[in-house]
Formats: C-alpha cells, sequence, structure tokens
C-alpha cells in the first residue's frame, strides 16, 4: 500500500466524520430555526458555530498529511512530529486516535446543546448519554469498522514491508555468501550466511550452504546440525539428504547414510547419487552383495558428471569386478576418448583380468601425451607388484625427472635403492631431503632409517625404524625393518618379536621371504 492511498484513506475518514457530525447539525438547525430555512444560510450559521472545530479538524489533517506525504522532508515538522513520523504504527495510532477524540468530544458538545434545547435544562443528564449513543451506534459502527480495516490494513502493511525488508536483506547476504563459497573463502561464507539466518530464520537454502561452510572449514558436528535444521524447514530437499547421507558415511555412520540416501532416491527416482551413496556405504559395512546390486542399478545410465561415473568404476575395482568395471569404463571412454582418469582406471582393471601388457600398453600412452609424473609412478607401481625391481626403479626414476621434487617418486627411488641395495649413494640424500620436509611421517622415517641400516648405521637407524613401526604399527614391512635393525645390533628376542608381528600382519608382503630366514637363522 503506498503512502498515497493511506492519504486518500485518511481524507475519507475525515470526509465522513464530517458528513455526520454536517447531518447532525443540520437536524438541530431545522428544528430550532424554521424548515424552511435555505441550506447556504445553514452552511455560515454551521461554520460560524464550529470555527474552533473546523480549526483543529485542518490542522490534524494537514500534520498527519505531512507526516505520511514528506517522511523524507521533515525538516518542515516540528521534533516531535519527526520522531512520529519515524514510526508507522506510532503515526497511525497517534494520529488517528487524536483525529477520533476531537471528533467524538464536539459531537458530544453539539449533541448535548441540541439535546437540552429539546427537553429542558434538567433532563441533560445520565439520559442524555444512553439516547446520544442510541442515535450514534450506527455511525460508531461504522467509524469503527473503517478505523480497524486502516489500522489493520497499515499494520498488514508495515509487516509485509518489514517483511520484504528482510528477504531482501537476506537475499543479499546469501549471494555474498555464495561468492566467497566458490572462492573457497568458507570462513567469510560462514559469517554471512549467519547474518542471513538472522534475517529469515525460515531460510532453509541459507541453512544448507552454512552446513556445507561448515563441513568445508573441519566442523562435521555443525554442518550436520545445519544439514538437519534445513530440513526441518524444507523435509523434502533432495540436496540437504544427499548431502547429509555423504556427511554421516564420512563420519562413518552408515545408519544414517542409508536412511538420508534412501530418503534422497525417493525424493528423485532420476537422480544416480543417491544409488551410487548406497553402494558405497554397503561397501564400506562389507555387504558387497548388496553393494554390487546397487552399483549394477546404475550401470549403463546417463552420469551427469564424469566424477559419478569415476567413483562407480573404482568401487567395481575395490570389489574386484574388472569385467563390469571395464563395461563402464568403456561406455565413458567412448563419451570422452581423451579422460586420463578413466585411462587410469582402465589400466588398474586389464591388470585385474590378467591383461598386464594391454594395461602397460595404456599407461605408456599416457605418458607418451602427458609431461605428468603420475603414468611413470603408476608403470613403475605395476612393476612393483609383478616384482621387477629394477624395471619399476626406472619408471620412478624418470618420474622423478619430470618433477624432481615429487615426493612420492623420490621415496620411492630411496627405498627401492635401499631395499634392494641398487644404489644406496643415490638412495640416502633423498631419504634425508624427505625427512627433512616430514619429520613425523612413518613412511618417510622408515625409508632413512632402512637407508642408514644398509650403510651399516644401526645406531642411528634404530630410532627412525621405531618411530616408523609406532607411526604405522599396521605395516608389516616396518616390523621387518625394525626386526632386522634389533637383530643386528644384538637383541635377538626383540627382533624376532618384530619379525612375528610382520609375519602375522602379512605373511605375503614384500620382505616375507627374508623375515623367516632371518628369523630362523637369527642373524643376517
Amino acid at each position: 500500500m503506498s503512502l498515497m492511498m493511506i492519504w486518500s484513506l485518511l481524507i475519507l475518514v475525515v470526509a465522513g466524520l464530517l458528513f455526520f457530525d454536517l447531518n447532525m447539525a443540520w437536524s438541530f438547525y431545522r428544528n430550532t430555526r424554521s424548515r424552511a430555512v435555505g441550506g447556504w444560510p445553514f452552511i455560515r450559521w454551521w461554520a460560524a458555530e464550529n470555527r474552533a472545530k473546523l480549526t483543529l479538524i485542518g490542522c490534524v489533517t494537514v500534520v498527519v498529511s505531512l507526516a505520511l506525504l514528506l517522511q523524507k522532508h521533515t525538516f518542515v515538522m516540528p521534533i516531535a512530529l519527526v520522531r512520529l513520523a519515524g514510526t508507522k504504527k506510532a503515526l497511525w495510532g497517534g494520529g488517528l486516535l487524536l483525529l477520533v477524540t476531537a471528533f467524538v468530544t464536539l459531537d458530544l458538545v453539539m449533541a448535548r446543546q441540541y439535546y437540552r434545547n429539546r427537553r429542558g435544562e434538567n433532563q441533560a443528564g445520565t439520559n442524555f448519554y444512553r439516547w446520544w449513543l442510541r442515535k450514534n451506534i450506527m455511525k460508531f459502527s461504522v467509524v469503527g469498522v473503517l478505523a480497524c480495516t486502516i489500522l489493520g490494513g497499515a499494520w498488514g502493511v508495515n509487516r509485509y514491508n518489514n517483511s520484504l525488508q528482510l528477504t531482501s536483506e537476506s537475499s543479499g547476504y546469501m549471494a555474498s555468501a555464495q561468492q566467497y563459497y566458490k572462492e573457497k573463502k568458507f570462513r567469510e561464507a560462514t559469517l554471512e550466511l549467519r547474518n542471513a539466518i538472522k534475517q529469515n530464520r525460515g531460510d532453509s537454502e541459507a541453512h544448507l550452504w552454512l552446513a556445507r561452510s561448515y563441513w568445508q572449514l573441519g566442523s562435521p558436528a555443525e554442518a550436520r546440525d545445519a544439514y538437519r535444521e534445513s530440513l526441518r524447514i524444507d523435509p523434502k530437499s533432495f540436496s540437504a539428504h544427499l548431502e547429509l547421507g555423504r556427511l554421516a558415511f564420512a563420519l562413518k555412520d552408515p545408519t544414517t547414510a542409508l536412511a538420508e540416501a534412501r530418503e534422497a532416491a525417493r525424493l528423485a527416482p532420476d537422480q544416480l547419487e543417491p544409488t551410487l551413496l548406497l553402494a558405497q556405504t554397503y561397501s564400506s559395512m562389507g555387504k558387497q552383495e548388496q553393494a554390487l546390486a546397487e552399483c549394477r542399478a546404475i550401470m549403463g545410465k546417463e552420469f551427469a558428471s564424469p566424477e559419478l561415473r569415476q567413483q562407480l568404476i573404482t568401487l567395481l575395482l575395490r570389489q574386484r569386478v574388472f569385467s563390469e568395471a571395464l563395461q563402464a569404463i568403456d561406455a565413458g571412454l567412448k563419451k570422452n576418448p581423451h579422460d586420463q582418469q578413466l585411462k587410469y582406471l582402465q589400466a588398474q582393471a586389464l591388470e585385474g583380468v590378467d591383461r598386464s601388457g594391454d594395461a602397460e600398453s595404456v599407461l605408456r600412452a599416457i605418458a607418451s601425451e602427458s609431461p605428468s609424473p603420475e603414468p611413470c609412478l603408476a608403470l613403475g607401481d605395476l612393476k612393483m607388484r609383478h616384482k621387477e625391481y629394477i624395471a619399476a626403479l626406472k619408471e620412478y626414476e624418470e618420474a622423478l625427472k619430470r618433477a624432481p621434487n615429487h615426493e612420492r617418486a623420490m621415496n620411492n627411488v630411496a627405498s627401492l635403492n635401499a631395499e634392494h641395495g641398487f644404489d644406496m649413494e643415490r638412495s640416502a640424500p633423498l631419504a634425508a631431503r624427505l625427512y627433512n620436509k616430514h619429520p613425523k611421517d612413518p613412511t618417510v622415517a622408515d625409508t632413512l632409517g632402512w637407508t642408514l641400516f644398509r650403510q651399516g648405521k644401526i645406531d642411528t637407524a634404530l630410532p627412525l625404524l621405531k618411530q616408523a613401526t609406532v607411526g604405522m604399527p599396521g605395516n608389516p614391512l616396518h616390523h621387518y625393518h625394525l626386526g632386522a635393525a634389533l637383530i643386528k645390533s644384538g637383541r635377538q628376542d626383540a627382533g624376532k618379536r618384530e619379525l612375528a608381528a610382520a609375519l602375522r600382519i602379512s605373511g605375503t608382503f614384500d620382505g616375507a621371504i627374508q623375515a623367516r630366514d632371518l628369523m630362523q637363522k637369527g642373524k643376517l
């Protein structure tokens, strides 16, 4: 509702009250003068009788009109009116109450005079007020309904305007927060989203984005609470159910992950992400048959992004369903023949079906197309799995040549040289460089410790090998290395305990044969 409409309603109220007053005055005038008197003498008489009333009505009308229409130019009003104009509720309540009070008072004065002239001086007591109320019941009803309508309309307009303002401010905060999120400024995004929620607590989208920001900040508990609040406001939000399920999966809460994934699948049956989440959750629970059934349910369907297809293939490879993984890979490569990530997965699947030669060809094709060290590392890993250590070392050296500071390439070259005694002079500086950068990494500590052991520096090697075993107790190779160093230092019993621990963890790890021989002989 515009200010002009409000002003028009105000004038309508004033006109209505003046009409009622004129009607009563006309009746009084005719009864006291004569029925033949004309309208114009009556108007002159009425204006003369009501100079104070009309002056007051004019002043009040002008003041309220100025307050409504000139809120941006309040210098034309006194300070008290400036304050009044600043609050619409106070303006409406005070202005209209003043008008109604003035009209009622003046009407009572005129009606009392009329009553006394007709009934007599002594009759103008309590009976007058009953007569006056009965005579004006219709007037009061109309005025009351009109006043309530106007006041109710003003209240509704005020609420609506406030709602629009809050929504506008909330939208501004949301836009700013999403921009921060795209720029990976998650802390700033969180602050903006909190402001948006303060302005509009019922905005489920703001709670959803707040959950995403909390997750990116590494606050999963706060993210979970924000997701749940978003779902409380909008229980049918597909994104909130799916993302809460993914969060539960990351937090190793399979029950919640399954429930949210099923609800997301129910809300959007055509979407593949919920089914993929179900498969991942079942796989993490060791329910491979259910996981495979979910994977097969989305095989051959259109994927919204290459990442989803890669997740499905990775899951199939983890379940060792290599032939079906190859089918999914072939379908992906038909759409995008140059997708290197799919080709890496293709090499894994080919190796899984005993086609190592084809896997090597795929990786060499990637290496010829890309200067990245990753295909060389993958080739080296392939050779290591086939115990072709010299060939593996060659590939790792090529990876290091492509990226001289690549840490995995450095560690692989250093550990392979140390493990098999190829080139200790090459291994030692690489291992030392890595350890200086990552002194708390168990794998790096093991590589340097084993290198020093192979160089005969037992006392220096032992603390590093112990650090590696404590930092990664489930690695059998670390226990084997520590056991060998302990035996070499003359601590036979402690060394054999470490060797036994290594063989308990795995009887087929690279070094298991040497560990068994060392336990039997008791010396290197």
